[in-house]
This record gives C-alpha cells, structure tokens and sequence, in this order.
C-alpha cells in the first residue's frame, strides 16, 4: 500500500547567521604621556672653580723639571704649562730629539726632586712635546651643575643621551653621548669615584630625558647604590633587581625586546618606510602613536654578577652588546675588581668605550686599556676616557654630585611626574624559576607549568574575577590587589592560561583577558569579593 503524501511545511523565514565567535576584548590603550616636568638646576649645589695653584709653585716647578732633565745632560725648556682641576701638565721641549724617548726613563727621577707622588710623563705628539703631569697639592672640586650649565650638554642633539663627565687638563668639559658608545664599561677601586661617576650619569639623563624617551633598568647586588632612584618614573620597572636570577631574567626580556623591535623595522621596511634605527622608527610613526623609549641597563658591580653565574651573564651581555645599538638599547657595566675573570677579552672587544679610575695594580690597569697608567691615577674621580672614536686616553677629573643632591633630584622628579611601569616586564623578570633548556635563551616563558594537583582556593577566582572586570591580568597586578605571595600569584596567572582565560605570555606585550564578563557569571556565578 502507499504511504500517504506529508503536507509540505510552512517555510519560515530565513534567520540571521549568528556569529559563534566571541567579541574580542578591547586591547589595553596605549598610555598617553603628561609633559615630564624637569628638575630645577637649584637642585644642585655651587663648588667654586678657583685654581688653588700659585704662580711661584709653577715656575718653582719649572725650573725643577729643566733642571732634573739637565744633569742627564738633555738641554730643555718649558713652552707651555695648562693647570687642569686635579693636575698640571707641563709640556717640555726637548732640544736634542734623539734624546726625547732618553727623557721619557727619568721620569721617577723628577718626581723625586718634586717631591710629588704620581707623576705620569707622555710623548704628546700634538703639543711636538714631552708632557709632564704634575698633581696639584689641592684640586678643584667640578660640580655637576657646571656640566649641565655647560653648552656641550645643553646644545647636545635631541636623540643623543649625553651626560656630564668631568673636566679635562685644559679645562674643557666633557659631555659624552652614549648612544655613540654605544656600550661602556666603567671600572676602578674603592673610593675611586666610581659609584659618584653613575651618580652624576643618570642625574644627567633625569635632567635631559622624560620617561616616555628612556627607561632604565638597575641591577645593585649591593643594595646601597641605587636606593634614591626606587619607584623613579624612569624605571621600567617598580624596583631596583639585587638578585643574580633576576638580573639573568632582565637580560633575557631586554634580547627578547631587542628581536621584537627589529621585527617591527622590518615590517615597517616592508610597508615602504625603510628603518634601520630606533629614531628612525620614531621618526616614520604617525602622529599620535606611542614611540619606543630607549632604554638604559646599568649593572653595578658586575664582577659579583660574573663570580655567581659567568656563562649566564656573559653570553647574554653579548648577544646584547654585539645586536641592540640600532634596537635603542644599552649597557652600561660597572666593576671595582677589573680582573680577567671578570672583564673577559670576549667583553672587551665588544665595549671599546671605558672610563678607567684608580685601581690597585699595573695588571688591573692592563685588563682595562690593554696597558699601565690607571694604577698612578690619584683617586676621588681622577679618571682616564677612552672614547668610541679612537684609542687615545684622555685623562679628565670626573664631576661630583653628593648624595643629598641625588636625594633632592630623584624626590623631585618622582613628586611632580607620572609614574608608569611596565606590568609585563615585570612578570617576565619575576616568574618562577623554571629549568633552561638549550634553547630557552632569548624565549619569554613565563612561569611554571601548573600541575594536576593545584589546589584552586577562593582567591583563584576572586583574582580572575579582577583580571575579567579590569581587562588585565598580570602577576603583580595580583600581588598588589589580593594578599598572595609572588609563586601563589603566579601559579593563579598559570592556572588562568591553562584553562584559557588569559592568553599565553608574549615577551614585554600584555596578556589580553579572553573570558567575558557573562562567561564568568555563567561559570562560577555571583562572586563576593
């Protein structure tokens, strides 16, 4: 038999396709700087400039000099004589110019008849003389506020990052540009004048550069050196790193930083605007974006650093010193024990610019500039420079800047500026320890993996709550809101990233918060906080 014939359905009208993809949460805006309000040079205190030699003690040692090289029977004379802030240099002529590097072995015995310590003698082939330099019996104390009053740092370019130095034998200020560096390494003694040295140079840079153009990340295994400068705007992180693993984990984020901005010139190369350097990326920006900062690591006492972890710190300063020039970033490093287990010849033939203070042996002096000289410097900022444009040594005196003008400075500086660090970056130096592997190097993991047995409290979902209604996660962001130490506040961005809550961890971009606010409610409900 036939079945009967179904009467056909009503057709109902067409429904919309819905779109089963969930609204991506808004990314985090960009921050919009306020105008950074620079120090007042009333900050800084006055040191007078007066010479404190007399015109009888330099023609006293004159007479001295010509005399001590005459009964070595070499005929001389004194043609010119520059009194510099620490030393007097005396240039001599020699007569008899077979006799000149003859000249050069007395030098101990000249020192004797002027009864002087120290006293250092050259061929100065621009003055056509042989340069004796004498220390004065009281020195010229250079103040900072005199290099930052001085042309060569007020005239400086806008992209470069110059600080005050010192002064040289001809009173001349020196004002190097680190970007020109683009890498240096400062070393010498305690009591040298080197930590005044790192004083005077990012009080130098606080007076020049706002946030939004440079960063600084500090490394002090002593924990006394950079304590003025916690919670300063600049920082680009909350805090001053002490420990070792954080400062490897800090190199880790800076190569890290220095792939992703190269990623970004090839891109913008490729869009037609072609980019090699950070200031030529800032430069084709349009207006309005947010530039890259450049960004400065100084590591203070860095032989601690090398004696703790030698392999870790040194091949990352190397992939470092070797690549990030263009990419906007520097190293500044800082040691008072320059011995070849420290400063590597790896090290140094990457960071050809040095400032060498007193240190205690010939051998020291060597590991620095390749030979003697900073062994017979004379203490409390009496320096040698070795600039990137050639080899020569310019012996300078380096400018002074007491601790209460670096107290004064860096309260005034955070009291009337905006202070915004970098949660990210933060994270990434703070995870877990986790094991390397061979190829962890230049990778951002970003906390240890969170194991089955993970016991999920309240403040699991309290904090995921915060991270939903704030659109943010990090980890100390949630050390800051809910009372967890740092390794439970990690293991909650873990278990976030685990059950896909929060995106995995990208370098020093944020993560971005995939649940939505009605998912939350639908999961867990009403949540008290």
């Amino acid at each position: 038999p036939l079945r009967p014939v179904e009467p056909p359905k009503p057709v109902q009208p067409a429904q919309p396709v819905q779109n089963e993809e969930q609204p991506k949460p808004a990314e985090k805006p960009k921050h919009v700087w306020k105008k950074y309000v620079r120090p007042s040079m009333d900050l800084l205190d006055d040191y007078p400039e007066n010479s404190n030699v007399n015109t009888g003690e330099i023609e006293d040692n004159k007479r001295i000099i010509v005399e001590s090289l005459g009964r070595y029977r070499i005929a001389s004379e004194v043609s010119n004589v520059t009194i510099g802030p620490a030393i007097t240099r005396y240039d001599v002529i020699i007569q008899d110019k077979t006799k000149v590097k003859e000249a050069l072995k007395y030098r101990d015995a000249i020192a004797m008849e002027l009864r002087k310590d120290n006293v250092t003698a050259y061929l100065n082939y621009t003055k056509g003389a042989l340069s004796i330099e004498v220390p004065n019996n009281r020195r010229t104390i250079v103040g900072l506020k005199t290099m930052l009053a001085s042309s060569n740092f007020l005239n400086s370019k806008p992209h470069s990052l110059t600080f005050g130095l010192g002064k040289n034998v001809d009173g001349d200020v020196v004002c190097p540009d680190i970007t020109k560096m683009p890498h240096l390494l400062v070393a010498g003694t305690t009591g040298s004048g080197k930590s005044i040295c790192l004083s005077a140079l990012l009080i130098s840079l606080l007076y020049k550069y706002g946030p939004e153009e440079l960063r600084l990340i500090l490394v002090d295994p002593k924990q006394v050196e950079f304590v003025s400068y916690d919670k300063l705007p600049h920082l680009m992180i909350n805090e001053i790193l002490y420990e070792c693993n954080k400062a490897i984990k800090a190199l880790n984020w800076a190569i890290n930083e220095m792939e992703h901005r190269y990623a970004l010139f090839k891109e913008m190369t490729e869009a037609g605007r072609a980019t090699k350097t950070l200031d030529e990326y800032n430069a084709h920006l349009p207006e309005g974006e947010e530039k890259l900062p450049k960004i400065l690591i100084v590591l203070d006492e860095f032989g601690d650093l090398m004696l703790q972890a030698k392999k870790d710190i040194e091949t990352r300063i190397i992939k470092l010193v070797q690549k990030a020039r263009a990419a906007g970033i520097h190293l500044i490093l800082a040691t008072q024990r320059p011995s070849v287990d420290c400063i590597t010849g790896l090290i140094k033939s990457n960071l050809p610019t040095r400032i060498g203070f007193k240190v205690n042996s010939f051998d020291d002096a060597k590991t620095i500039f390749d030979f003697g000289g900073a062994e017979k410097l004379l203490g409390k900022g009496d320096l040698y420079y070795r600039s990137p444009d050639g080899a020569d040594l310019a012996r300078i005196q380096g400018c002074f800047v007491d601790t209460h003008e670096v107290q004064r400075v860096t309260d005034f500086v955070k009291a009337n500026n905006e202070t915004y660090f970098d949660e990210s970056v933060s994270d990434f130096i703070n995870t877990v320890e986790q094991e390397e592997t061979p190829n962890s190097l230049g990778n951002g993991g970003d906390g240890e993996e969170v194991s089955a047995d993970t016991k999920i409290d309240d403040t699991f979902i309290k904090a995921l709550k915060y991270c939903v209604t704030s659109n943010q996660a990090s980890v100390s962001m949630i050390q800051r809101r809910f009372p967890v130490g740092y390794i439970k506040a990690c293991k909650i961005i873990d278990w976030m990233e685990k059950m896909n809550y929060v995106t995995q961890s990208e370098g020093s971009k944020p993560r971005k918060v995939l649940l939505s606010k009605d998912e939350f409610l639908m999961t867990f409900g009403e949540i008290d906080d």
